[in-house]
């Protein structure tokens, strides 16, 4: 079985290393020449809190793929949001022909990918860990093995073999199992993401802080309440947020008990994110494009023709291009105008 890997960053090279490790044949490949080039030369470097490893994934730089890569049994893609389309087009053709690509991305893609390959050559990878890239050649793993890592589904939520086949694999980087609400997951994280990824970005705290702070878990709430009322809105049978039920966020208003409830869930659950930053706020550290876009403001578009005014997730988007542009800088004042 050959694995590919579209997208080397923090999310691709973590899976690509643990698959290795785990004796699959993987390829990695990417568009950032010096990733790739340190990989080569000196390996990839995998380290979490429990573990410290390297290994030798085969690793191509994306103008190498033409003349060295294999045909995929399934290409794991992980690329952003925003280059999920031609990054689809461009790896179709490297696909066997029952080979089949999986999302393994913030966001919901599954759409754009079945444009280019069809439904049935892409499945849903919901991921749950944290990773960040932490230098060429070097994936950190931010939450400990113990926290559940994927869901992964087929799109119209059957239980095939391939699926399961699928998820057995994944099990060697962590926790995985299989959902039959792909969309559903897929709406959870988006609420989890939205939650956490700009404020995070925009007050420079760790996932864990934006939990623990009282200003920027009431933003997070009404990012959460926004977007929930949209998905139950448009039939969306939406999973648990974070073991929460998403009930819990329409309800919490309309008693102290319902949110003390509410906030008490999210600062128990706080821990479990570990002391590291989501991709968004990596990004900006890096001077890199955001996914705001595709998290945040996929919401307002999905806000059209419904009853809810997500006000809150617009000037959130607002602000984080703000502080895309170096317009601002990341402080908790950025969310003194959203209480």
């Amino acid at each position: 079985m050959k694995i590919g890997i579209m997208g080397a960053g923090a999310i691709g090279g973590l899976i690509g290393g643990y698959l290795k490790q785990a004796n699959f044949d993987v390829t990695l490949i990417d568009s950032w020449y010096e990733n790739i080039s340190t990989i080569n030369n000196s390996g990839l470097k995998i380290t979490s809190v429990e573990d410290i490893f390297e290994i030798h994934p085969k690793a191509l730089h994306i103008g190498e793929v033409s003349t060295h890569a294999p045909l995929f049994d399934f290409v794991i893609l992980s690329v952003k949001s925003y280059d999920t389309e031609w990054a689809t087009a461009f790896i179709k053709r490297f696909l066997k022909k029952d080979g089949f690509i999986v999302s393994a991305q913030n966001g919901i893609n599954e759409d754009k990918i079945k444009s280019v390959t069809g439904q049935n050559n892409v499945l849903g990878c919901v991921i749950t860990l944290g990773a960040a890239m932490e230098s060429p050649g070097h994936a950190k793993r931010t939450t400990t093995i113990k926290k559940p890592a994927f869901a992964l589904g087929e799109i119209d939520g059957s239980n095939t073999d391939r699926v399961n086949k699928l998820t057995q694999i994944f099990s060697n980087v962590g926790i995985s199992r299989v959902t039959e609400n792909l969309l559903g997951e897929r709406w959870s994280k988006l609420v989890t993401n939205c939650m956490s990824n700009p404020i995070c970005s925009l007050t420079g705290l760790t996932s864990e802080q934006v939990r623990i702070n009282k200003i920027s878990r009431q933003v997070s709430i009404n990012i959460a309440t926004e977007i929930i009322s949209i998905g139950f809105e448009k039939g969306i049978q939406i999973e648990k947020i974070v073991g929460i039920d998403p009930n819990l966020f329409l309800t919490a208003n309309e008693s102290k008990q319902n949110f003390s409830m509410l906030e008490e869930k999210i600062i128990n659950g706080a821990k479990t994110f570990g002391s590291g930053k989501p991709s968004m706020s990596q990004d900006i550290v890096k001077s890199r494009k955001t996914e705001i876009n595709e998290l945040n403001g996929y919401v307002l578009k999905l806000s059209q023709n419904t009853k809810t005014n997500p006000v809150t997730n617009a000037a959130i988007v607002e602000l984080i291009k703000k502080l895309e542009k170096r317009e601002i800088n990341p402080t908790i004042n950025n969310l003194n105008e959203l209480i």
